[in-house]
């Protein structure tokens, strides 16, 4: 029998239950069809636009030249030499050249990557193996080496065509061949794969071990130890993670092993434990919050203010969200750890990495869209730290790379920006000055060009920057032809850097561009993301329309010259963009989108997405998700105009589905707009399997904007 206070508290329970979505007022689909991805209609459906779109843009007297002009940045990029991985004193890089489409795995050494012509030694040569496997091999990221400064073997992520899947398989690094399981390697079948190495003969894996092998959002939940020799089936059980979390991994630190249980995909909020004569023991860090391992320390970068007790000070101590804590590692297993606060909370900024060298970790810092980088030095004499600061440019943007973290404290510093090419220096912390090892040659002519940062004003008041380049010759008259980009997402952010194609094929042109530095990046601190994600999402359109009013307020371009690109989110950020604003664009690349927030979850990865944009099953949520998702939005061409869009997307993309961009197309194209639409066969989401497949790809983008934005008829 319940009382009145459980009642009342029934009631409240039962209330905070997520309705289902009441679809009576969603526009009847009939494009489902095109959700089957390899369809026979539906993929006839995708060829028949492909061949409208590519009739009009190769007959444009601009398609030619401007794809020349991407192979040949192409070919010169692949004499940069850049570093991909350094492991000692060897250096690995991976190009794509039109000589080697697929790209070939290299390496050489630090001496001799100083001299004016490095030799290269061909590691792996992608269009080699292709062709004699005879599949579409891409490869996906870094190859895993294993451990130590001289690593023997290498862990080759491979995926067909692009795709997020890849199979995993082991290379000798002498004999440069694949190591066969017959011969005692390790290999892993197509699939979502988080590998890690444990040591020389054993790994660990989280994959597909058969039923209940993955949770809600299609991850690997389980991770077991694999020993070399033994079949996958006999590997031992580690952790098996929730079916509603993220997915499972394991790192090593500071000689321990840590298993990380990540609840989601788009937040850092995790359980994590420490793997050691195997078991595992739960680590008290606060939820969200980062954290390493150092010198026998644990440093935590705090997400929000947590509360630890003092045993010097006999009471709780409070660490502010943001700042970075250190204390000590067997302490702190105890219970019993004082912490050192190292960086205090930043006010202008975020924290957005970390890093080490021999004798010193290193924190990555935005401050006011300025990476800047700091460095603490930890005395086991008398357990305090010191603050050393790196005396880093402060023009363009920096990165900083550890070059031999466990052996040495040189670190390698690269400048580059919009319209400056990449620098290279080395140097050593605590020691001053930089040599320069190389500076790349420009890919585009930028004299007469600018750079300039400008702030707009959102619907709430908010200040949004963004950065715009103009071209020579410029005149704030609004009759420069203009891109637009942004993204607004998962907390990534974009700084100035180098583009040589853009600089090429747009800005030597008389075109400018354009980056807006929306809410829901990580360009400031956490309250910038959170306040562009979720239920907040529209201050993040908000953000981006504010950009584009200012710049025709300023008249660097118009609404008949200004047109905008983005993929994926940033594919979703430009459909909503010209649906409620159509009258400040004239054309519009949506690119590998979410347009369907109805059924996105429902489509390829979609449900891996609901952290960051909702659950539309439940009428919360939709009624968010519902005002803004361009697929239910759209409205005929006897309402409105919308400025001409060209979607793009790829069959073979399974983390967003082509379905999105192939329904938004079909509709539009029924309501009796003026739209193109061009799926690529090949490569995933973001991934295009060789060189030629991306330039003739984006000779296609430039084409459109220049036909679109009147940037054809003045060269």
């Amino acid at each position: 029998m319940l009382t009145s206070t459980d009642s009342s508290q029934l009631k409240s329970f039962v209330s905070a239950i997520p309705k289902p979505t009441d679809d009576s007022n969603i526009p009847k689909d009939n494009y489902l069809w095109l959700e089957v991805t390899n369809g026979e209609k539906s993929l006839a459906w995708a060829r028949e636009q492909n061949a409208i779109t590519i009739r009009e843009l190769e007959s444009s007297p601009d398609f030619s030249p401007l794809r020349a002009m991407l192979l040949a940045n192409a070919n010169e990029m692949a004499k940069w030499n850049l570093v991909t991985t350094r492991q000692g004193d060897i250096i690995y890089n991976f190009i794509q050249s039109e000589a080697h489409p697929h790209g070939i795995w290299r390496r050489t050494t630090q001496d001799i990557l100083r001299t004016d012509n490095p030799e290269w030694e061909t590691v792996l040569d992608l269009d080699a193996l292709a062709a004699s496997e005879k599949e579409n091999w891409v490869l996906r990221g870094n190859p895993i080496m294993n451990l130590g400064d001289n690593p023997t073997r290498a862990l080759v992520l491979l995926s067909r065509g692009g795709v997020d899947a890849f199979v995993v398989r082991e290379f000798d690094l002498k004999t440069k061949t694949f190591v066969s399981p017959d011969e005692g390697g390790f290999v892993l079948p197509e699939g979502i794969n988080l590998v890690s190495w444990r040591d020389a003969d054993t790994l660990f894996v989280a994959a597909n071990f058969g039923r209940d092998s993955f949770n809600q959002n299609g991850f690997p939940r389980i991770l077991k130890e694999w020993k070399r020799g033994t079949p996958l089936s006999d590997a031992k059980t580690i952790f098996k993670g929730l079916a509603t979390a993220g997915c499972v991994y394991a790192r090593q630190e500071d000689g321990h092993i840590f298993v990380i249980n990540q609840l989601s995909d788009t937040s850092p909020a995790y359980t994590a434990f420490l793997f050691q004569d195997g078991k595992l023991t739960r680590l008290n860090v606060p939820a969200g919050s980062n954290f390493n391992g150092f010198k026998g320390q644990i440093i935590i970068t705090l997400s929000g203010d947590w509360s630890a007790w003092s045993y010097k000070q006999q009471k709780l101590v409070t660490y502010s969200g943001d700042s970075i804590i250190a204390g000590n590692f067997d302490g702190f297993l105890e219970g019993k750890c004082e912490f050192t606060t190292l960086l205090p909370t930043q006010t202008n900024g975020a924290m957005f990495g970390t890093s080490h060298t021999q004798n010193y970790f290193i924190v990555s810092l935005l401050d006011n869209l300025q990476m800047c980088y700091r460095a603490f030095r930890f005395n086991q004499t008398d357990n305090t730290w010191e603050s050393v600061a790196i005396d880093t440019p402060q023009s363009g943007t920096v990165n900083l790379f550890p070059m031999a973290p466990d052996t040495s404290d040189d670190i390698q510093v690269s400048t580059q920006d919009y319209l400056e090419s990449l620098k290279v220096m080395c140097g050593t912390i605590g020691k001053s000055g930089y040599e320069i090892v190389r500076q790349y040659p420009d890919l585009f002519d930028a004299t007469g060009m600018e750079k300039h940062r400008h702030e707009a004003i959102s619907k709430d008041g908010t200040r949004i920057p963004y950065f715009v380049v103009t071209p020579k010759n410029f005149s704030a008259d609004g009759s420069t032809p203009t891109i637009l980009s942004g993204y607004g997402a998962y907390g990534i952010f974009n700084l100035p850097e180098y583009l040589p194609d853009l600089g090429k094929c747009w800005l030597e042109r008389g075109g400018a561009y354009v980056y807006a530095c929306i809410r829901g990046g990580g360009e400031f601190d956490p309250k910038w993301r959170r306040d562009g994600a979720g239920i907040n999402r529209q201050n993040s359109f908000d953000d981006f329309h504010a950009v584009a009013q200012d710049l025709i307020r300023r008249k660097i371009t118009s609404p008949e010259h200004l047109g905008i690109r983005g993929q994926s989110s940033g594919g979703l950020l430009m459909a909503v963009s010209f649906i409620q604003h159509p009258e400040l664009f004239r054309a519009v690349v949506c690119e590998a989108p979410l347009l369907d927030m109805r059924r996105y979850t429902a489509m390829a990865g979609g449900a891996s997405f609901m952290t960051e944009y909702g659950n539309p099953n439940h009428q919360v949520d939709w009624d968010v998700l519902g005002k803004f998702s361009p697929y239910q939005n759209v409205k005929p061409a006897a309402q409105v105009k919308y400025p001409r869009v060209l979607f793009t997307t790829a069959t073979n993309d399974n983390r967003v589905s082509p379905a999105h961009a192939r329904k938004m197309a079909a509709r539009m194209e029924e309501m009796g707009h003026d739209v193109l639409f061009y799926e690529r066969t090949d490569g995933g989401h973001q991934d295009k399997t060789d060189i030629n497949q991306s330039t003739y790809y984006d000779a296609l983008i430039y084409t459109f904007f220049s036909k679109e934005l009147g940037l054809d008829s003045r060269n």
